[in-house]
């Protein structure tokens, strides 16, 4: 699968308006199913769209609990966003 196309598959599943609603994170978890996927996944936290972030940290946080080394790649980036996260879902 190109990225282009895992992307578009990773993101009808965070899509909505709802802020307060996690939508469909539940059904994206099962879709990650390696490292390359959740670097796909990873990427949208440097996007200023709050409500896709918010869903892909939630979906992140989800993932990591039975696959924390998918997040081994990313410390350096974990450890910026501790110090420049603006939203609190992100936080």
């Amino acid at each position: 699968m190109a990225d282009h196309t895992a992307l578009d598959e990773i993101l009808k599943y965070l899509k909505g308006d709802d802020l307060r609603s996690v939508g469909s994170v539940a059904e994206l978890i099962p879709h990650i199913r390696c490292q390359v996927d959740f670097d796909i996944l990873f990427t949208i936290l440097h996007w200023d769209n709050r409500l896709l972030v918010m869903r892909a940290v939630d979906a992140i946080e989800k993932i990591t609990v039975y696959h924390p080394e998918y997040l081994y790649g990313h410390r350096k980036e974990l450890m910026l966003f501790l110090s420049s996260a603006k939203n609190k879902e992100f936080k």
